[in-house]
Parts: C-alpha cells; structure tokens; sequence
C-alpha cells in the first residue's frame, strides 16, 4: 500500500529512518501540520502517561501537552535508531522558562511509511531558583540542590534531582 506525500514521494518508498528524520525535522522547525500529512497514518495510536490518542487529532492533542509544558522549547536529539519497523528516540528539551527534560523518549512503529503507533515518556523538571529567586545557570542545578538542603530550603535531597525512571528511589 502506498500513499502520495506532498511533492509525489510515496509514503511506502520511504525506509523507517527516512520516515523518523523527516518526523524530527519537521518537528524542529515547527511544521506539525506537515509531519501529520507526511509521516502518521490516519489512525496513529498515541500511548503517554496521559493517555492513549487516536488519529491525527490525538497527535495533535499530545503535542498541545508536551508544549503546555515545555512552551517554546529547544529540542535536542540524543539518540535516534531504527531496526525494521520499529524506531526509538531519546531527546531532552529546554524550555523559554527554564524548565527542562532530559529524559524524554518516544518509540514508533513505521508500515508502509507512515508512523502507525508511538509511545511518549518524559519528565519535566521546573526551572530551579535559589533562594533569591534567580534562575540557575545549566550546571548549577546541583550545587543548588546541595545547599538547599543543607540550609533547610528543600526537605528532599533528590526533589530537584534528576528523575530515575521506572527504579523508583535508592
């Protein structure tokens, strides 16, 4: 089965890479619109911690949450592969507000070059302010996170440390 993407490729020409590289491209330069018309099958299941989306519109639900979340944010791509039809991402991402990723991941299934199933996990972690109320400089975090504690200002050691996910704490 093959479908026309704008320009005249045919969806089923394109390999799973092909796909999931055009996906982060258009997605960097903001073209969601044209990743839904070039990259997901019309009925993409989306699976996130806040639900399951189905269809285009639940793409573009999923994205809504991921940019109430991280408005206007810069997206790094960590770690992109692909074995046959299934592809992985590893990607972290810095928000206008400071807030931040950095372990987001996401999975695809890829048929006939179209995106037909992804999976979404991420953490967000606010912008960390010291006492002063400054924004931190990246690398800081953790040297706040240390004195914060020790001056009574965070109960929890590891409530501006980085999430461990799916190990729960040590």
């Amino acid at each position: 089965m093959t479908s026309s993407l704008p320009g005249g490729v045919q969806a089923a020409a394109r390999s799973p890479e092909a796909v999931l590289r055009d996906h982060l491209d258009r997605r960097r330069g903001g073209d969601l619109e044209g990743d839904l018309a070039a990259n997901y099958a019309e009925q993409v299941a989306v699976l996130c911690k806040d639900g399951v989306f189905h269809g285009k519109d639940g793409v573009r639900r999923a994205a809504s949450i991921l940019e109430s979340r991280l408005p206007g944010a810069t997206y790094s791509y960590d770690l992109v592969q692909a074995e046959g039809e299934v592809a992985m991402l590893n990607w972290s991402a810095k928000a206008e507000g400071g807030a931040r990723t950095y372990e987001g991941a996401d999975s695809f299934v890829i048929r006939d070059g179209l995106i037909v199933a992804q999976t979404i996990h991420y953490s967000v972690r606010s912008a960390a302010r010291p006492p002063g109320g400054e924004l931190l400089e990246d690398g800081q975090e953790e040297v706040f996170s240390r004195t914060a504690v020790e001056h009574g200002v965070v109960a929890d050691p590891l409530a501006l440390g980085p999430v461990e996910s799916g190990l729960g704490r040590p």
